[in-house]
């Protein structure tokens, strides 16, 4: 999120980004303050429903879960190209591949609020209801 700090003339006279408090403010006296969403909000989002849905710790826990499901989805097609899966094999395959399935779409959503972000871009209406067994982390 970036906050715009205007003047009574509606004059620019300070600019922050991120999620900062008041108190991170350069200047004092009588302003207005606009946020401005920015798709870099979005994507925060976006990662915070991934982690939900995966039960990940935070975003970097999330990127080790892809990470291992996208080796363990290697391992299972090496193993295709040999012989059947067991059904314990294609069982983990169609839950690596729903995963897949979640996460393209949450990415979706993203994709497309991340251009012109609405104030409730954080608001179920614009995302995917998924739901994933506990089977990943």
């Amino acid at each position: 999120m970036i906050s715009i700090f205007t003047d009574s003339k509606n004059q620019e006279v300070a600019r922050l980004e991120g999620r900062r408090t008041l108190a991170d403010l350069p200047v004092s006296g009588d302003y207005s303050v606009t946020f401005v969403l920015t798709a870099d909000d979005v994507r925060a989002e976006a990662s915070r429903r991934m982690q939900a849905l995966v039960g990940a710790r935070d975003a970097e826990h999330l990127a080790i879960i892809v990470a291992n499901g996208s080796r363990e989805a290697i391992r299972l097609l090496k193993i295709r190209v040999d012989r059947e899966w067991t059904a314990a094999e294609q069982v983990r395959a169609d839950e690596l591949d729903a995963l897949e399935t979640a996460i393209e779409a949450i990415r979706k959503a993203s994709n497309i609020l991340e251009p012109a972000p609405p104030e409730d871009y954080a608001d179920d209406r614009w995302w995917p209801a998924l739901s994933l067994l506990s089977t990943f982390p």
